[in-house]
């Protein structure tokens, strides 16, 4: 069968027409969609874990698959997670989704990854575009050749818990209560001491304490050295302390006043003459401290003894113990009527 040459032309510019137009709309739906993949790392050793990023930019309006993810990525790359697809506006009129994923390698050496297929489709054509290939390189641990395989890391010990050095704790405790028993406890005991405590001593009576620390001042005799109100201030003192040890009576917080006053409301404490003497000597000492008075010579002596007269005609008299009498007769025999 033949054709005239004008129906052969016919033909011819229809075909290349036709292939001018698939062509033409492939090259529309390609363009514009890129795919990437890329690491965080290229070199790590045996088990590491790194990221791998999965990027394809495309159009709004075509519809975009990512490829399928299997547990084995490669020969040598596995997959140890898989993160969420992102998206983000990437300018003139294209979109970018991305997706994160974790993985690893258990087999040493330099590794080739081949790309990922992205399957696209608009207007009822399908295509795909793939990325570019990556390498990775997974090294071994070192081996020392005359020790052999070690351990990565150094074994270390855990922290010790209270559960497990309690035993322990309470042994020693028991030991040191056991050595303070026979050093201290024991000793203390044979002497009839206190178990931890010091024996305080006992105070002297009042008028013991009183009178020795007149007999200082005696001694001291500070009129001499011109310490006159030392001298009062020192005296009062000691026989308000006394008043305070031997009656009860409030002396250190009341006045000279106060004082006498109390001693005469309560005649018990003290006779008259013992009151006057008292008197005499706070008084005097009231005006030597607060209104500069000057006193004799004299004065100093009289106070000195007043403050004596007053101590020893009030003191608490020691009770004696009656002596018993000691029979001797020993042997002798006695007659009972």
């Amino acid at each position: 069968m033949k054709f005239s040459n004008k129906t052969y032309l016919l033909q011819k510019k229809f075909i290349l027409i036709l292939i001018l137009a698939i062509t033409s709309g492939v090259t529309v739906h390609a363009q514009g969609i890129t795919a990437k993949a890329r690491m965080d790392s290229t070199k790590i050793l045996l088990g590491d874990q790194i990221k791998l990023f999965l990027e394809v930019t495309h159009p709004k309006d075509v519809k975009v698959t990512f490829p399928a993810l299997n547990k084995m990525l490669s020969q040598n790359l596995e997959l140890i997670q898989k993160g969420k697809v992102e998206q983000s506006g990437a300018g003139n009129n294209l979109v970018k989704e991305a997706i994160e994923l974790t993985v690893t390698s258990f087999d040493s050496g330099k590794h080739e990854i081949p790309p990922f297929y992205f399957k696209y489709s608009k207007g009822g054509i399908t295509d795909s575009v793939k990325t570019n290939t990556l390498t990775l390189s997974v090294n071994s641990f070192k081996i020392d050749q005359k020790k052999g395989p070690t351990d990565i890391k150094s074994p270390y010990s855990a922290s010790l818990t209270l559960k497990e050095i309690l035993p322990y704790l309470l042994g020693i405790i028991l030991l040191l209560s056991l050595i303070f028993f026979l050093l201290y406890a024991i000793p203390r005991r044979k002497k009839a001491l206190p178990f931890l405590f010091k024996q305080e001593k006992p105070l002297d009576p009042p008028h013991i304490v009183a009178l020795r620390e007149l007999d200082h001042i005696k001694e001291e005799k500070p009129w001499e050295k011109e310490k006159i109100k030392e001298f009062y201030t020192e005296t009062t003192d000691i026989i308000r302390n006394y008043i305070v040890r031997r009656f009860g009576v409030s002396a250190l917080e009341q006045t000279s006043e106060e004082t006498i006053k109390e001693f005469r409301k309560q005649r018990n404490l003290a006779d008259e003459k013992s009151i006057e003497q008292l008197e005499q000597m706070l008084s005097l000492a009231d005006l030597v401290k607060f209104a500069k008075y000057t006193p004799l010579p004299d004065d100093h002596t009289i106070t000195l003894a007043n403050a004596y007269f007053f101590i020893l005609h009030t003191q608490i008299e020691e009770m004696k113990k009656p002596e018993i009498p000691v029979d001797d007769r020993e042997g002798e025999e006695v007659e009972i009527r």
